[in-house]
Order: structure tokens, then C-alpha cells, then sequence
């Protein structure tokens, strides 16, 4: 299984001119923008699949997908096309093209967080692909046109000949298929039928060993973006924080237990809202990621528990 191939950062250093420079899967991590040596590898190029650079649709109306599924919407120039969340959990990139625009739909499964872009930068349509790279606990994407990386984080080039490039993020939103289809009647839905030979009614491989191989490399406080949701929990000097994006990878909803009480958590993505059942034995807040690990720095994490690929 891919999960076992999971390798922390293995710097390999090159002389090039003068000084050193940082080469990892291919791309040279000589930067100003990032720490080279805060960037951890996941796997090789691609890793774990490919990005999906062509993709089939259906009508919502005559879709297989059922209504209660998530998924990203987006919607330009009067065209509005559904990208089912489990597609994006298994390639987390998509390029695509709607409404006349070149878009770029981004999740990472990791941090449970979706991006779409323009993928015109500079007077350019690049397509991109996944590095296989990690930086500030956020998937790096890569163009295939420049060979150069792209932090979703900082929404630029962090490295190679394009660094320094901004690109400019589209307006999208993560709902039900079925209130998209209220909202976009005529809507398309991305189908099933992408070319691999994937069961999307699984996700793949849990981020649990996924996270801890990761996580174990960086400072907790980076693990996620500062603004994600979390709901944290604590009792005597112990805490544990829930971030809404391992939530949202487990279907929404959370069972766990913490200080000898029952938990059930759900996170609602369409109002960013937590609801919970927790005992009141144990202190409960509702916050974000950069708050709850200013006040809890050596708080435990609950990181979602996924079907293996087989």
C-alpha cells in the first residue's frame, strides 16, 4: 500500500555555481518564499494519483451521484459544474475549463480544505499536478509548462521559474449536491467515469497514519491553516483538538472518546458550523486552529480514520 511509502523529508543537496541548492522529486526548492527544510516529501510526482486533466460530466438532473453527496461547486460566466468531494479526495487536482475559464479545482485530503483557481497566470494556461510535496501541512502543486512549485497557502510560485507569481483564487462553495442542484438547475456534475480504476464509494488510505507520518516533522501550530474550525476539548491540563477538516473527512460526523467521556461531533460544512454531544465533565470551546494551539501548544489532534485502497 502507498501509506507504507509515506517518507519524511530527505533532503538532497546540489552544488549549483556558487551556493547549495534544495532538489526534491525533480524541483529545485532554492527559495526566498519558503524554508526549504520545512517541506516534507510524501511521495514522488503525482503522488498517490494523477491529477485529472480531462474530464467527462452528466446532467445533475440525470447524475449517478446521490444527492446527499459533497461536493465543490463552481460556477462561472453563467455555466456551473459540481466536483463530487470523493474525486477530489482520490486526485485533489483537477484542471478543467468553464464558462470560457481555464480553472484549477484543488482539495487536500490532509487538511481537508478545497481551492479553485484562474490557471492563467502571466498570459500563460498552465496545468498542474501534485508535487508530491507537503509545505506548512498544505499539498504543493506544480505546473507541467515551468517545472515551478505552487503553495495553495500562500497563493503563489514559492519556487523555481515562476516563483514570486501570483495566482488568483474563483469563488466556489462546498455543499450538497442537492442544494447545488436548487441553486443550478442545469448545473453539470464531474462523473465517475474518469479513465482509473477507482471505487470512489471508498476514500482512500486514512489520514491517521498519514497524518502522524507527516505531522510527526513539523510544529504542531503548522499543521493546519490558523483559520481552520476546530472545536477543542480539555480537562485536567490534557486537551485534544477536532479540526474541521478531519471531521469533514470523516462524512461530517465524529465519534471519539476523551477524559473518560463520550464525544460525537459533527461538523455542517455548508454553514461552517460544529454541533456536538459532549459530557460536562470535560470544557468545550469552538474556535480556530491558531487560537486553540496558542492556548493548548501540546494539545493531542484527532486525525480521520480512512478505508485503505486495497
Amino acid at each position: 500500500m502507498w501509506m507504507k511509502q509515506i517518507l519524511v523529508l530527505s533532503l538532497t543537496l546540489m552544488i549549483s555555481g556558487p551556493g547549495w541548492s534544495i532538489e526534491i522529486n525533480g524541483f529545485d526548492l532554492s527559495s526566498e518564499l519558503m524554508d526549504a527544510n520545512t517541506v516534507i516529501r510524501l511521495g514522488s510526482v503525482d503522488f498517490p494519483k494523477q491529477a485529472l486533466d480531462e474530464v467527462k460530466t452528466e446532467t445533475i438532473s440525470n447524475t449517478e451521484w446521490e444527492e446527499s453527496n459533497l461536493i465543490m461547486g463552481v460556477a462561472i460566466n453563467g455555466e456551473a459544474r459540481a466536483y463530487p468531494l470523493a474525486i477530489m479526495m482520490w486526485h485533489q487536482i483537477v484542471n478543467d475549463e468553464l464558462g470560457g475559464v481555464p480553472v484549477l479545482v484543488t482539495f487536500c485530503r490532509l487538511c481537508g480544505t478545497g481551492l479553485v483557481y484562474d490557471r492563467v497566470v502571466d498570459n500563460k494556461q498552465l496545468t498542474f499536478g501534485m508535487s508530491g510535496l507537503i509545505y506548512r501541512a498544505d499539498i504543493l502543486l506544480y505546473d507541467k509548462e515551468t517545472n515551478s512549485l505552487w503553495s495553495r497557502f500562500l497563493d503563489e510560485s514559492v519556487a523555481g521559474p515562476s516563483q514570486g507569481q501570483p495566482i488568483f483564487d474563483l469563488p466556489y462553495r462546498i455543499t450538497s449536491l442537492a442544494e447545488w442542484k436548487q441553486l443550478y438547475p442545469e448545473s453539470t456534475v464531474i462523473s465517475r467515469n474518469t479513465g482509473f480504476d477507482i471505487d470512489y464509494s471508498k476514500t482512500p488510505s486514512g489520514t491517521s497514519s498519514l497524518g502522524e507520518s507527516v505531522f510527526a516533522a513539523m510544529p504542531t501550530e503548522l499543521r493546519y491553516h490558523p483559520d481552520m474550525p476546530v472545536i477543542g476539548v480539555s480537562r485536567n491540563g490534557k486537551a485534544k483538538a477536532y479540526p474541521a477538516g478531519e471531521v469533514l473527512i470523516s462524512a461530517g460526523k465524529v465519534t471519539d472518546q476523551f477524559g473518560g467521556a463520550n464525544l460525537t461531533i459533527e461538523y455542517t460544512v455548508t454553514q461552517q458550523l460544529f454541533s456536538h454531544q459532549i459530557g460536562n465533565q470535560l470544557t468545550v470551546e469552538q474556535t480556530t486552529w491558531g487560537t486553540w494551539t496558542d492556548a493548548h501548544p501540546d494539545t493531542a489532534v484527532f486525525t480521520a480514520s480512512m478505508e485503505d485502497e486495497g
